[in-house]
């Protein structure tokens, strides 16, 4: 089942900062697609400076491959305007053309053209693919040099996982200026507190190790169970936490 990213605090919603245009980036994540899907809020950009700002955070333009990744995106992520596809098609001439492949190079499968879509226009020698909002993530054919919303995508893998974890206890930290020492010793004052905090740990650690494992093997199947788990034990220690600095 897909899932959200998220610890308790609103301010830790899986946000990173890009390196360009000032813009943060929401992150979610779906263990049954092996994706990581970025959001950038507060920004419009030109196709080229979407592949840029994507790149920039390891990630590429997203490739949506299915109906059920189509319904999903529109359902939870809730895109508020049009965006690109990771695709596009380039010429030198004037010759009509649309996209038949993604950034990857992989063939496109499945398409959900609007209909009366793709328009095999050239669009000055580059041609994209707009996923819109309005009309239920069907596909619009357009040029490179419109202003659009950017998603991205990257492989979900332990490490990209817990790179993100570590950014948001960053944040969490430069926040509220505290550290692990200050924690133990707040709680040190609740033995009960401080109990169930060092099981989370342990059981932190044996669901951590099973991860890595099933990343290695590329068990999907048992990672979309074991992921969402994760993400509780995750949610319990920072809500612990969140008592243990009151």
């Amino acid at each position: 089942m897909w899932h959200r990213f998220q610890l308790s605090l609103s301010v830790l919603f899986g946000l990173s900062f890009a390196s360009q245009e000032n813009s943060a980036l929401l992150s979610y994540k779906s263990h049954e697609f092996g994706k990581r899907y970025l959001v950038a809020t507060g920004v419009s950009l030109r196709y080229d400076k979407a592949y840029e700002l994507c790149e920039a955070n390891n990630a590429t333009l997203v490739q949506i491959r299915s109906p059920k990744e189509s319904q999903w995106i529109e359902t939870n992520i809730k895109p508020t305007a049009e965006f690109f596809l990771g695709s596009r098609a380039l010429s030198d001439s004037n010759k009509p053309m649309h996209p038949t492949h993604f950034l990857d190079g992989s063939p496109i499968e499945w398409f959900n053209w609007k209909s009366g879509e793709p328009t095999w226009s050239s669009y000055n020698g580059c041609s994209a693919i707009y996923v819109s909002r309005a009309l239920n993530l069907t596909w619009v054919q357009g040029g490179c040099s419109s202003l659009s919303l950017v998603m991205c995508e990257s492989p979900l893998t332990f490490k990209s996982y817990a790179m993100q974890l570590m950014e948001a206890m960053d944040e969490l930290k430069a926040r509220h200026k505290w550290d692990r020492e200050y924690i133990t010793s707040q709680m040190k004052e609740n033995v009960e507190l401080k109990g169930k905090y060092e099981e989370l740990i342990v059981k932190y650690a044996v669901l951590k190790g099973k991860y890595e494992e099933l990343s290695r093997d590329k068990n999907k199947e048992s990672l979309m169970e074991i992921g969402p788990v994760l993400d509780a034990v995750i949610d319990q220690m920072e809500g612990l936490t969140k008592k243990s600095i009151k």
